[in-house]
């Protein structure tokens, strides 16, 4: 597998593989009060070869700096199929993040892997205090 597009964003939509990615971010700051996260997005995109090919999953983590997970991983069903009269085929792939709460700041590591293939991006969390405290 070999990485095209790999980032957390605002927005993200996967159109029949044209991939709309708006937004790309590596850093969040968060309102102290309520360090919620607003919604986000991880847009991945890829080719890979023939021995690559069939069914097989992708997982998605967010981990602590200590490699805890911080929220349950995600497990989606792919199918890389290799369409004809072609020497590589092609993933995109969209996965939501809604809700998520991060409680302290810090270095987080947003992991992606398919099949024998693996990656991460950084993230950095800051929450800003509140006024007078």
């Amino acid at each position: 597998m070999k990485t095209e597009i790999f980032t957390l964003c605002d927005f993200a939509q996967d159109n029949g593989g044209k991939l709309t990615v708006v937004g790309t971010f590596d850093v969040l700051n968060l309102d102290g009060a309520t360090p919620f996260v607003p919604p986000f997005y991880l847009a991945f995109k890829g080719r890979y070869e023939k021995t690559d090919s069939g069914e097989t999953k992708a997982t998605i983590n967010i981990r602590d700096k200590v490699g805890v997970d911080i929220i349950p991983p995600m497990n989606v069903p792919v199918n890389l199929k290799m369409p004809d009269n072609t020497d590589e085929g092609r993933l995109a792939l969209v996965a939501g993040f809604v809700g998520m709460k991060f409680v302290k700041e810090g270095n987080f590591r947003v992991l992606i892997r398919i099949g024998s293939y693996s990656n991460e991006l950084p993230i950095t969390i800051r929450i800003r205090k509140e006024a007078g405290k």
